[in-house]
């Protein structure tokens, strides 16, 4: 009996955590997003980008950072700012093409986002939602 009252408990709050990341997303900052494939290049925080590299640019925001990205209810999470830029356009973010192509929008090169800033260890590893 124990063990149906721990294992309820857990997909209740696994269910709260989804909600969460839902009205996290539809509360996010919105804003102008493009994407990029540099793979090989070296990003201003030194890392060397690969396809699968799953970063973003932003201006201002510490190297580390781990943002979710959301366009077209579709979430990117734990997107990591590893470089600097845009810098033209009017856009905030720059997603490198692996998260860019999760969400979709590699179809149409520069969209308008929903963003947040996560917070730090709650999720672990590359994770995509899709926000009904």
């Amino acid at each position: 009996m124990k063990l149906i009252k721990y294992v309820f408990t857990l997909l209740c709050l696994c269910a709260v955590l989804s909600l969460v990341h839902a009205n996290e997303a539809q509360a996010g900052t919105r804003a102008l997003a493009s994407y990029y494939d540099l793979s090989g290049a070296t990003t201003a925080s030194g890392d060397v980008l690969s396809r699968s590299s799953w970063t973003t640019a932003h201006k201002t925001l510490s190297f580390g950072t781990e943002v979710t990205v959301c366009y077209s209810g579709v979430c990117a999470h734990n997107v990591v700012v590893t470089d600097r830029g845009p810098y033209s356009g009017g856009r905030e973010l720059d997603l490198h093409i692996a998260p860019a192509e999760a969400i979709g929008l590699t179809g149409v090169g520069v969209g308008s986002v929903r963003w947040y800033v996560e917070s730090p260890g709650l999720r672990d590893g590359k994770d995509i939602t899709y926000v009904r």
